[in-house]
């Protein structure tokens, strides 16, 4: 199901929100500046997107819902996320185009995760605990403010696409990039 709300609306409609058995969510808002509790009732959520220009703040439990595969939050003004506090099913991650300049804390909760993108963000590193994402195949951190990538990169055995373009990466990373994965600029 997809949401579009109007500049004037600052809430999901009641008879929306009563739905329980909803796989897909996609909401669009300007207007928006929190997600309404009600949402913690979706348990069948396998998907959802968030295009929110107004939000303010995320709860943490936007990472608990058992049965979420597929995250997207995409251009709100957060410059951070909620940790995550427990084990998660997600597969795809992307955060892209927000002002994200720190990674939630306990990513290694993600193990079933097999893509991340955070591209168009302010982040100067990669995720903490990286290597301990076995099923990660695809990593695309495009058009931050990287300098240096830590070594632990290296470590992530599946990954097969790493995209880094339009990062300010020192000469000693574009260097350790070319020599473990051929990446040159």
């Amino acid at each position: 199901m997809q949401i579009r709300l109007t500049k004037k609306q600052t809430s999901i409609p009641p008879e929306i929100l009563q739905r329980t058995d909803l796989e897909r969510l996609e909401i669009f808002s300007e207007s928006l500046t929190q997600l309404p509790d009600e949402l913690q009732r979706f348990i069948n959520l396998k998907s959802l997107e968030l295009h929110l220009s107004g939000l303010q703040k995320l709860e943490r439990w936007i990472w608990e819902f058992p049965r979420l595969e597929i995250l997207k939050i995409k251009k709100t003004p957060l410059t951070s996320f909620p940790s995550l506090t427990q084990p998660s099913p997600l597969k795809i991650l992307s955060l892209s185009h927000n002002r994200l300049q720190t990674w939630p804390g306990s990513m290694t909760y993600l193990q079933s995760l097999e893509s991340l993108e955070a591209t168009h963000n302010e982040l100067q590193d990669i995720p903490e605990g990286i290597e301990r994402l076995p099923k990660l195949k695809r990593l695309n951190l495009d058009g931050n403010q990287l300098k240096n990538i830590h070594p632990a990169i290296a470590e992530c055995e599946s990954l097969c696409h790493l995209s880094l373009d339009e990062n300010p990466l020192s000469e000693e990373t574009q260097q350790f990039l070319f020599e473990r994965f051929k990446i040159w600029r």
